[in-house]
């Protein structure tokens, strides 16, 4: 018995973080199209080869490569905060959403920094994360 209560509080908390996480990725889609957020500022699609996550004193290499999507946190969640307050809608905590983010089939791990071409002014910038990585 208190293994099925286990598995049923696992798929609910599952179910929960997929509505809030559905609801996360169709706030930044809003953003996007309202051109509040931008590649090369708040998130990059990098294809890497090697990376060096958090917490790992070696460099992970992919031979054939993976195509990443780089989210620049610092950047990206209080705008998402933002426009979920003004339309009225419960903003989630910040480690809630990281969480989320962590238990998707996606998520690749974090870095610290990203040097990268921003596509709007073409200048070479070199920023602080923490990224959050999801393969694509």
């Amino acid at each position: 018995m208190k293994f099925g209560i286990k598995v049923i509080t696992e798929q609910q908390k599952f179910i929960e973080s997929s509505d809030d996480l559905k609801n996360f990725w169709s706030i930044f889609a809003t953003l996007l199209e309202q051109d509040r957020i931008k590649e090369g500022r708040n998130y990059i699609l990098h294809d890497v080869s090697e990376i060096r996550y958090i917490g790992s004193e070696e460099t992970t290499q992919y031979e054939k490569g993976m195509m990443c999507l780089f989210l620049r946190w610092d950047g990206l969640f209080p705008m998402y905060a933002e426009y979920s307050r003004r339309s009225n809608m419960v903003a989630l905590g910040e480690k809630t959403i990281q969480f989320y983010l962590e238990k998707t089939k996606y998520y690749q791990g974090k870095i610290k920094e990203k040097k990268f071409r921003d596509k709007v002014t073409c200048q070479d910038l070199y920023f602080v994360g923490p990224y959050i990585i999801l393969a694509l």
